[in-house]
């Protein structure tokens, strides 16, 4: 049973967890209860009323409701300088700077948190976690004005424990603008007078951008902001730096949610890499390792799905150094023989693009197209034989029979009938050309629809398409 104690005021036995403790008394209590206590203290300051105080660091006046002992102290604060009484930041000054607000807003894209303002802390910090230490020391030295502090963490991911680095700055007012700035009710966005500068894109890729090791393409995860915002800062890049970077969708079903990512063609990777500087991270040495022209055109030859048939256990990286192998020693194009413009064989390219056929042999992107043409397109060497190529293309529905890659018998037949019949069957003007097999009329042949295939020019052909068309309005 606990000890109990009778107040002197209203004469009721109390626990003693219910009176305040002192030490003028023997039992360490005070003799009223802890109700009849607060209960006189309501009391006395409704009598007394608000009592005007001055602020020791300020001199702003203000009216409290304050005991004599309290208002007569001479290191009283008021609200606004009471936190920096217990802080080692001056809380009365900026430490702010434009280059420092573009490492912290590149910090908060990516991998930064400021905290909320609670009612027992006016301000906010600055708090990040990274996986490397290096890259967590080197924020905090970017952000020494606000003293911050570097610590390990140690997480379980898929029951593993992994080491990560998280960091925190002390408390700062200008921290909380910044909050004010990326935090729209309690969830971050971009803000619409954000600065796209060198440093920004820096910390932003560091924290968390990604390149193809194949094909160097430059990914910016964005999953947290929404489209809207992404367009924004994609559409500021691309007006400042000519950079144009693309919105891609992407279906998680873990989370059963559709997120929204960035990212930029590889041509324009090497400048992208070139605006944000040189690396001062070790540890991301590889983000700024663009694959060279060889490794890209082995991981294009790859992915072909003809190919992945024909060659499935070929690897883009065993590709790629077996050509450069090989280019030691054949240095120009295989085909035409153009000298490749690189000097190292990882960069080798000729005039235009290096892409490759079944064998893996150099050769130019002009003489790869020539050599996929001449395999579609038959040879053509007459009118006669061009126009009866392109009546089959274009008849193929109608004429079913016709399914040769070059219709022979239709050339041998016209041939044949213009022999007997050299002029036009619907006009009736003569041929400009001797030979059978290059006869045309004054512009050029056409033929009709008809299984005759008569020889129509092309003045005649139009009227009477002109005639099908004034039927065709006529009759609507």
């Amino acid at each position: 049973m606990s000890l109990q104690k009778t107040c002197s005021k209203c004469s009721k036995e109390y626990p003693l967890s219910d009176y305040f403790v002192t030490q003028s008394n023997a039992d360490g209590r005070y003799s009223w209860c802890r109700n009849c206590h607060n209960e006189w203290t309501r009391d006395y300051r409704k009598k007394r009323g608000k009592r005007t105080v001055t602020c020791s660091t300020c001199g702003q006046k203000t009216k409290k409701n304050l005991s004599n002992s309290y208002a007569k102290n001479a290191s009283f604060c008021c609200d606004d300088c009471l936190p920096n009484r217990f802080s080692i930041l001056d809380y009365t000054k900026t430490l702010i700077t434009p280059e420092l607000l573009a490492w912290i807003d590149g910090l908060i894209i990516s991998d930064g948190h400021i905290t909320a303002i609670t009612p027992n802390q006016r301000n906010s910090k600055l708090q990040w976690g990274v996986k490397h230490e290096e890259f967590a020391r080197f924020i905090g030295s970017v952000l020494n004005p606000y003293l911050p502090k570097i610590n390990p963490w140690y997480p379980t991911w898929k029951g593993e424990r992994k080491t990560m680095w998280r960091g925190r700055t002390l408390f700062h007012p200008d921290l909380t603008q910044q909050r004010h700035r990326w935090y729209k009710n309690g969830k971050k966005i971009i803000p619409s007078d954000i600065v796209i500068t060198p440093q920004l894109l820096y910390m932003w890729y560091l924290g968390d951008g990604s390149i193809c090791k194949s094909t160097g393409l430059i990914t910016l995860s964005t999953d947290c902001f929404t489209c809207t915002d992404q367009e924004m800062v994609t559409e500021k890049i691309f007006q400042k730096y000519d950079i144009k970077f693309k919105i891609q969708s992407i279906y998680r079903s873990r989370y059963d949610r559709t997120y929204h990512y960035m990212k930029i063609n590889a041509k324009q990777s090497p400048e992208f890499l070139k605006i944000i500087g040189q690396n001062l991270v070790r540890c991301y040495d590889y983000k700024f390792d663009i694959p060279s022209c060889t490794m890209r055109s082995a991981y294009r030859f790859v992915t072909i799905s003809k190919n992945r048939t024909k060659f499935p256990q070929i690897k883009a990286e065993d590709l790629a150094a077996n050509l450069i192998s090989k280019w030691k020693d054949c240095p120009d194009c295989s085909m035409c023989g153009i000298p490749t413009t690189a000097v190292d064989p990882e960069n080798r390219t000729c005039s235009t693009r290096v892409v490759w056929d079944e064998e893996h042999k150099q050769v130019c992107c002009s003489c790869k197209k020539k050599k996929e043409k001449r395999a579609d397109v038959p040879s053509l060497t007459s009118l006669t034989e061009k126009s009866a190529y392109l009546f089959v293309a274009k008849m193929r529905t109608k004429f079913p029979e016709i399914k040769t890659k070059f219709p022979l018998d239709l050339t041998t037949n016209l041939i044949s009938k213009w022999k007997d019949c050299p002029d036009c069957s619907s006009c009736g003007i003569p041929t400009t050309t001797i030979d059978p097999t290059n006869r045309t009329c004054p512009t050029r042949v056409v033929w009709t629809e008809n299984e005759e295939h008569k020889q129509v020019c092309y003045s005649c052909k139009k009227k009477e398409r002109g005639k099908r068309k004034r039927k065709m309005q006529e009759s609507t």
